[in-house]
């Protein structure tokens, strides 16, 4: 992540992608989305890491973990002006 992008803690992110708190923290926990620790402790998220759980909550019924987890990790691969 790069110092000047817009981070989000988890309870943003959860309102903003409509998932609970708790799938938030999950994806964070099993590496799902990657987060970095604030300067007082708490865990922040990216805009990929946004876009990985939005997708997240609209693919998961349809789509089966092993295809979406290659698409976060291709995702948080790709460059930045390619999202």
């Amino acid at each position: 992540m790069q110092p000047h992008e817009a981070l989000f803690t988890p309870t943003e992110a959860a309102v903003l992608t409509g998932l609970p708190l708790k799938a938030v923290n999950n994806a964070i926990d099993k590496k799902t989305v990657s987060a970095v620790t604030g300067e007082e402790g708490g865990r922040l998220l990216d805009a990929r890491a946004l876009v990985s759980l939005s997708l997240e909550r609209r693919l998961s019924d349809r789509i089966a973990p092993e295809l979406r987890r290659q698409v976060f990790d291709a995702l948080a691969a790709s460059p930045r002006d390619v999202v």
